[in-house]
């Protein structure tokens, strides 16, 4: 049966990912392969356009955003397509894939968002191809890029080297790539080579050629420097440039830099040619000198064409040449670069011996058979894919962004686990962005977009009914779908089929761990299975928080049925723990208290120790929400001032206060003494050099934050809330103060009175000792205890592992 493909891209001008496009679709038997190709952004003048090289048996689309006024397609935009989607991907594209459904759809280019291939199309497996170094790419977005990143199966780099660079970049991309270099039509490229050059004699002089389009990363400005250098050593030899000029402030600068040094008859710039490769057969040098590539194209086709190359140390040039043997690679300085040019120039035995060297070279075998490797191994891959069963923990995190303590004792728990041999996921309720995805490289994260009748909602009544994707069953749900959303609302309908379908995914682990006390999928997974192993973790102080505010008292209204369902509701503190027992005193043998695990080293090694006792230096780390107290901070703050204390005190993190706050600091005058210095993802520094961590809030669970300070040696003056009791000893690791202003001022005046006693108690704290063994132990014994309630179903780090393998 032949593979149907899709490749989506931007558009289809002259350049080395579109050539190699055009030579791979040629190279493809019409008897094994259905292709199409949608184009859509297409330009007209804007380059030499590859649309008509494209083979005939392969179907186009070129997308126009364009109106559309015919009848019928007037009926499609108002039936099928919701607005926003034909405003973003456009009618046409929409059109062009509605009802097929590919074995692969390839997303070809990093240049833009995946996100039509990832959400418009469908397809067995969906593939990203990336034509540059993503640590160095221009016009590389990403946030966008990444956005979809769930939903696409495969990345293809065109160099091992750029997969490398990408990756170390972009750690979690690791386990989804796969590399294709890029195909060569090797006959085509030998043939056009013996045409006539018109335009230009290479007879005259030793000529050096750059076939790149005027962008950027290919530096035509660097060559003209290198070209100078040449020049003023007394090697005479002309350097011509074919390409594209798309972007027309570097023309204009290069064109500025030619004139400057009066060069224009021996540093020419021929513009875009259709055929380039007479030009590079004829030449003595191809010079490749970019600040980075993935996979010149322009390399292999000079190396078919057996003309010696030097190029700077590009990840794909280092794969493609082979120092002295095929060519020469030089750094990115302008001496280098003109000494390795300067050497080819002069050494005519060299350029022979290259010549002779590349006089077998050919990649075009090699490089089809990836292409057929990768598609036989992703249709094998996309017919299992969606009975692939996982078994293990699921960690529910409502919002994976947010790096709260809590969140991050939470990846430090998973990776305890995954250490273990244990197969560990997320659920999240929002897209993961890069720092996430890089936190959470190796675990697998899903989202409402891996959930079916989530999507299926989400579309259009027609565009489903018709489509060819999706089965009779399926279409039955979206009219009853839609039906209960015009009847009812569709807050009830997606509560009515799309929850059970976010059920059934969770279904498949036997542990699932909500880590937060107000995620919004407690009663989901309350109602499940008791199969299922419940563990509910909470990280604040229930009692007080759970009647905050409103929104506190609204969803925990129904907390003690919802607890009743679980195996385990485990707290940060004995407080919270007993706050909740007091709510509900029939729970009490459901819960236990497990301190959050800490990373001792890390934190040491990411600070570094300065003490100085000057002025008194006081840090805050936390989200500047109200609950953290930071309007009362900065009131004491002001009074402190105001009795000439001297003082610099750090704010650091993020939250819906923080304008706010900037403006109280405005407003007492506090500019010269505080500080709000937003997120950091190491803020150990600050913590280090300060003389004490001040945390004011009104209400806590028992933060990470308390912790991290001891752990490095600096004392903690707190207000007695939460668990924070537990966590500092009064007078010895640091000091409580009473929930209110006044006894806040009151503490914060006695440091600065008897600094004496700060530096005795940073002595002492040399030898405190975090205990993660014992948390380790508590946890072990949460995960494997038998003689708990249900205890045949509670699960055993052995027994998983086991089943695992």
């Amino acid at each position: 049966m032949k593979k149907k493909l899709l490749f989506v891209t931007t558009e289809l001008n002259r350049g080395g990912a579109e050539v190699a496009l055009i030579n791979l679709l040629h190279k493809l038997d019409p008897k094994d392969f259905e292709v199409d190709v949608l184009i859509t952004d297409h330009k007209k003048n804007s380059g030499i356009s590859l649309i008509d090289k494209l083979p005939i048996w392969v179907k186009l689309c070129i997308n126009s955003y364009e109106s559309n006024n015919g009848f019928i397609n007037k009926l499609k935009q108002r039936f099928f397509y919701k607005q926003e989607k034909i405003r973003k991907y456009g009618f046409d594209a929409l059109e062009f894939v509605f009802t097929k459904n590919y074995d692969i759809a390839f997303s070809y280019g990093e240049w833009f968002s995946p996100d039509f291939v990832a959400f418009e199309v469908y397809a067995a497996t969906k593939a990203v191809w990336v034509h540059n170094d993503l640590s160095k790419a221009e016009y590389f977005d990403a946030e966008n890029f990444f956005a979809s990143y769930s939903k696409i199966n495969k990345y293809i780099f065109v160099s091992n080297e750029s997969l490398a660079e990408s990756v170390s970049l972009y750690p979690f991309l690791k386990e989804k790539t796969h590399v294709i270099h890029n195909m060569i039509n090797e006959e085509e490229v030998r043939g056009l080579s013996n045409e006539q050059v018109e335009d230009f004699d290479f007879s005259q002089s030793k000529v050096v050629i750059t076939v790149a389009n005027l962008r950027e990363q290919k530096n035509h400005s660097r060559a003209i420097e290198v070209f100078m250098d040449l020049r003023n050593k007394g090697i005479k030899f002309k350097w011509i440039n074919i390409g594209e000029t798309p972007d027309e402030k570097i023309l204009n600068e290069v064109k500025n830099k030619i004139n400057k040094y009066g060069i224009e008859e021996d540093f020419i710039l021929l513009g875009p040619k259709e055929n380039p490769y007479s030009y590079i057969k004829h030449a003595d040098i191809m010079a490749v000198f970019s600040d980075y590539e993935s996979w010149s194209l322009v390399i292999t086709e000079s190396k078919i064409l057996n003309t010696p190359i030097v190029a700077t140390k590009t990840s794909g040039a280092k794969e493609q040449i082979v120092q002295g043997e095929n060519g020469l690679l030089t750094n990115f300085t302008v001496s280098d670069m003109s000494e390795k040019l300067g050497l080819m120039l002069r050494d005519k035995n060299l350029q022979n011996q290259i010549r002779q060297n590349l006089a077998e070279f050919s990649v075009e075998k090699n490089v089809l058979n990836e292409f057929q490797d990768f598609v036989n191994l992703s249709t094998q891959l996309g017919k299992h894919r969606s009975s692939n069963n996982r078994r293990g923990f699921l960690f529910i995190i409502d919002s994976i962004n947010y790096q709260g303590g809590g969140h991050l004792s939470t990846l430090r728990m998973i990776k305890k686990l995954q250490s273990r041999g244990e197969r560990v996921s997320i659920f999240t309720g929002e897209t993961p962005n890069i720092p996430t995805l890089k936190e959470y490289e190796k675990i697998e994260i899903l989202t409402w977009q891996n959930i079916k009748k989530n999507n299926l909602f989400n579309e259009r009544l027609l565009s489903v009914v018709l489509s060819r994707y999706y089965p009779n069953h399926d279409k039955k749900i979206k009219f009853l779908m839609t039906l209960k959303s015009k009847i009812k609302n569709a807050e009830k309908s997606f509560f009515e089929y799309v929850m059970p379908s976010l059920e059934e995914e969770f279904n498949k682990y036997q542990t699932i761990c909500i880590t937060s006390e107000g995620s919004g999928f407690r009663s989901l997974v309350s109602s499940m299975d008791n199969k299922i192993t419940k563990i509910q973790w909470i990280h604040t102080d229930y009692a007080n928080w759970s009647g905050f505010n409103s929104w506190t008292q609204s969803i925990t209204r129904t907390d003690g049925e919802i607890y009743s369902r679980f195996n385990k509701i485990i707290f940060v503190s004995e407080h919270s723990r007993s706050g909740f027992i007091r709510k509900f005193p029939d729970l009490k043998h459901q819960t236990a208290v497990i301190p959050n695990i800490m990373p001792l080293e890390a934190i040491k090694e990411s600070a570094y120790v300065k003490k100085q006792y000057d002025k008194l230096k006081i840090v805050t780390i936390g989200r500047l929400e109200s609950e953290k107290g930071y309007e009362r901070l900065l009131a004491v703050a002001k009074q402190l001032k105001d009795q000439n204390y001297d003082f610099n005190w750090n704010i650091i993190g993020e939250g819906s206060q923080k304008q706010y706050i900037k403006h109280l600091v405005q407003d007492y005058s506090l500019e010269d003494n505080v500080k709000v210095l937003g997120h950091m993802k190491n803020p150990f520094p600050y913590l280090v050099e300060s003389d004490a961590f001040a945390l004011l809030s009104y209400y806590e669970g028992l933060p990470n934050t308390i912790y991290e300070s001891l752990i490095l040696g600096i004392p903690v003056i707190a207000t007695n809330v939460g668990g924070i009791s537990e966590q500092i000893e009064h007078g010895k690791t640091g000091w409580l103060v009473n929930n209110n202003e006044r006894d806040i001022l009151s503490g914060m005046t006695y440091l600065f009175e008897n600094q004496g006693i700060i530096k005795e108690m940073k002595k002492n704290l040399e030898n405190y000792q975090y205990d993660n063994n014992r948390i380790f132990t508590q946890l072990d014994k949460l995960f494997s205890d038998r003689n708990e309630k249900k205890t045949e179903d509670f699960m055993r780090f052995d027994k998983l592992l086991k089943d695992a393998l």
